[in-house]
């Protein structure tokens, strides 16, 4: 999920989750922007709660992190194996702290080609890509990281051939 994805609409979450919140967020969601997204609460709960795409790290002044320059960083995208040490992404993923971005569909770049090519991902029968019935009964800190985005990177993979000569 690289920059751009897509919330299902409030009538399908309300569907989902008995308390959706007022808030308002934006249905086709970039960086920065603020979308719903699960997170635990309790031992075995989840809620529904909307919140700013990208990390945030601890010493930010504002929502919007900038370096020592002030230049702004990018912080939306993380890969699994130096997660723990970032220092961006390193605390909150020691202490387990995990969401589940609801998402209709989304968009990650083909490079095969040489140039950008915006490749979109959703399900045939148009649901939504998190089961969420399976999360109802779970406890989101048992929850399998082969359901979170940083998993959703493998099959990525195979379908991103590094070869320059191969098209989609």
């Amino acid at each position: 999920m690289c920059t751009y994805y897509e919330v299902p609409g409030r009538e399908q979450l309300v569907l989902h989750f008995d308390d959706v919140p007022e808030e308002e967020w934006r249905d086709k969601m970039s960086p920065l922007y603020r979308g719903p997204f699960l997170r635990a609460k309790g031992e075995a709960g989840r809620e529904l709660v909307v919140g700013q795409w990208g990390m945030i790290p601890p010493h930010s002044k504002t929502h919007i992190p900038t370096g020592k320059d002030g230049k702004r960083l990018s912080t939306v995208n993380a890969r699994r194996e130096g997660m723990a040490k970032s220092w961006t992404y390193g605390g909150p993923w020691r202490k387990g702290q995990r969401c589940i971005i609801p998402a209709q569909l989304y968009v990650e770049p083909y490079w095969g080609t040489g140039k950008h090519i915006p490749w979109q991902f959703e399900r045939a029968d148009g649901q939504g890509l998190a089961k969420f019935e399976d999360v109802h009964g779970s406890s989101m800190q048992n929850w399998p990281d082969s359901a979170t985005k940083c998993c959703i990177y493998r099959s990525l993979e195979l379908s991103h051939k590094n070869s320059r000569a191969q098209s989609p």
